[in-house]
């Protein structure tokens, strides 16, 4: 691989993931960069003048300009005319280090919003992908990527390039300046420097490939243990497994920062051989210009060798640093590629691209609907059959793995049938309705999902502050059967709930979960073993509430005890994906098979 494309290859990579608006903002960087190279090498440049009219003030009398332009500012002896020249040094060389100071500035506000605009794209993208894909990747991946990745491709792969743009620009400049004093003396800096670095480089490049995977790998068990061990912590705490966890994450923690501390060393180390060299290279120029007889004639030229290679040699540092830097987070930039061609090529999923409300007058038909995981060997709905008419409560029943959830999820919306279809009211549903379809329906889960916020904000999910309407709320907790609770409670509709609701019992979560599921009016309700997990007195309670809804919306039930749905006008039978049976209950108990032996469990629950 060329110098050439070995420097365009990362960029172009690094500049395809960055947001529109990041994209943007990095050509008024790269422009500065080349603004603040410039004044750098002015400022070197300025040592040149300065040093020779010192050593010589009269050399300004064989420059009729020169004379001309000191007599219009006043300035008639050589005394003066040095302060002067000393002054404009200086006032060149602090106008250089603003405006280097200012690319600083620059680029690390540019860095930090690229960082926002990017994470944000991802979490965005993250959250309208299908659901299937959420299925698939583990929370810890998806957050190592968001918070790792982002900052592994901005802070380390993005900084560096940047780095390498405005180092390498100032590297050009000041070399050039050397080339037309010195040519002799440029092509000796050039090769000592370059060669020097370059041969480290490739000595340890592809170890650096190998520590951003294992950097990338680490990151992510980190996450991982840390989520799975606090998130676990009542279960290990009873077991008395804290031990294996902390024991888990400290080996994470160690590989994970031993990839960071080799990264960093071997970055740094090459400095400590090279300014050996460096040094060497400046007395050795020295020591021939005094060889040649040149003496004090030579001091202006040997202080402007001095001033270029004590700039030039952190700069090559510097440049070695970034493209070591580059490949150690490449890993991190191809993780992201990844996941932002997911998220750039996925069908846009949101309200401006529906095509309008979805009217739900009559029925929810399902017509030879099959679907199949995309995991899976075989189907997980066969050919399902099924007509639901408004205002209708069915129940949902069947052994593990019958397709009971499955087809709750297909009714939802979230996954799209392998076959047949889903009409509302005779209008098929497809990805340009199926958001609008979603507004009209509430889903209840088995286990709600409850943040460390109000009651209120968790009824109301998702929704701004300013936006939440709390008599909305009120109305949603009191057709919950929820109002009484939570009044006693000692901050009502403000009382902060704990992470996943550990303030609250069990009964009292999942008429939260009623009552989010309400808070929009749907006129669909969908309940997925929402009481399996509660005793038999708060089953009650939860189900008396969800009875006193059933007279006005369609109610789906997915059943864990047959008692749950006794009182559904009707009941539909599952069985590896097929429906068996599908009737009331009385007539299933003297008809069906199938529901015969699963009602002759004692309505024991269904395993």
């Amino acid at each position: 691989m060329s110098i050439v494309s070995g420097v365009l290859e990362p960029f172009k990579r690094l500049y395809e993931i960055l947001p529109v608006t990041s994209k943007r903002g990095l050509t008024l960087v790269v422009i500065l960069s080349l603004v603040a190279s410039l004044f750098e090498t002015a400022s070197v440049a300025s040592i040149l003048p300065f040093m020779a009219i010192v050593m010589d003030p009269s050399i300004l009398t064989e420059y009729r300009w020169a004379e001309e332009l000191l007599a219009s500012l006043g300035l008639h002896t050589q005394q003066a005319a040095i302060i002067a020249a000393g002054v404009l040094t200086v006032l060149v060389l602090g106008i250089g280090n603003v405006v280097t100071a200012a690319n600083l500035w620059l680029q690390t506000r540019y860095l930090a919003s690229a960082r926002r605009d990017l994470a944000t794209e991802l979490f965005t993208g993250y959250l309208y992908l299908p659901y299937s894909f959420h299925i698939q990747r583990d929370t810890s991946s998806l957050g190592r990527v968001l918070g790792g990745d982002v900052e592994s491709a901005i802070g380390g792969f993005l900084a560096s390039l940047l780095s390498v743009i405005s180092k390498g620009l100032s590297g050009i400049v000041l070399i050039t300046l050397i080339v037309v004093v010195d040519p002799l003396v440029a092509l000796g800096t050039v090769l000592v420097l370059g060669c020097g670095y370059m041969l480290v480089y490739r000595l340890i490049r592809i170890k650096q490939v190998t520590l951003g995977a294992k950097m990338v790998q680490a990151s992510t068990t980190v996450g991982r243990t840390a989520l799975e061990g606090l998130s676990g912590i009542k279960e290990l705490r009873v077991l008395g497994r804290e031990n294996a966890s902390t024991v888990e994450y400290n080996k994470s923690m160690t590989e994970l920062m031993a990839t960071q501390a080799s990264n960093s060393l071997a970055s740094a180390m090459p400095r400590y051989v090279i300014e050996v060299f460096a040094y060497a290279g400046i007395v050795a120029v020295t020591l021939a210009f005094v060889l040649k007889g040149e003496g004090t004639a030579a001091i202006p030229s040997l202080a402007l060798y001095a001033l270029a290679g004590n700039r030039l040699v952190p700069i090559f540092q510097q440049l070695f640093a970034a493209a070591i830097t580059i490949k150690y987070h490449t890993r991190a930039v191809e993780s992201l590629e990844a996941d932002l061609a997911i998220v750039r090529n996925r069908q846009t999923d949101t309200d401006e691209n529906q095509i309008g409300a979805l009217a739900f007058k009559t029925q929810i038909q399902l017509t030879g609907l099959s679907f199949k995981y995309p995991s899976a060997d075989r189907l997980a709905l066969n050919n399902i059959t099924l007509t639901i008419p408004q205002n209708q409560s069915i129940g949902l029943v069947g052994k593990t793995g019958s397709g009971k959830t499955t087809l709750a999820d297909v009714l939802l919306g979230l996954y799209s049938p392998a076959s047949g279809e889903i009409k509302i009211d005779g209008v098929p549903l497809n990805s340009q309705n199926e958001r609008a379809w979603r507004k009209r329906v509430g889903y209840v889960p088995q286990t709600v999902f409850l943040t460390n916020a109000s009651i209120e904000k968790n009824i109301a999910l998702g929704m701004a502050e300013e936006q939440i309407d709390i008599e909305a709320v009120k109305r949603a907790a009191r057709m919950a059967q929820a109002e009484e609770f939570i009044n006693q409670l000692p901050d009502g509709y403000g009382t902060i709930v704990g992470e996943r609701g550990v303030k609250l019992s069990g009964g009292q979560r999942q008429r939260l979960g009623i009552a989010r599921a309400l808070y929009h009016n749907p006129d669909v309700l969908v309940f997925d073993e929402a009481t399996s997990a509660l005793d038999g007195m708060t089953e009650d309670a939860v189900m008396q509430a969800v009875q006193d809804l059933s007279q006005e919306r369609t109610m789906i039930l997915i059943a864990h005890r047959l008692r749950t749905v006794q009182a559904c006008d009707r009941i539909v039978m599952l069985d590896s994906g097929v429906i068996v049976a599908d009737g009331t209950y009385e007539e299933l108990v003297s008809t069906s098979e199938p529901f015969q032996r699963l009602a002759g469990n004692g309505l024991r629950e269904v395993q």
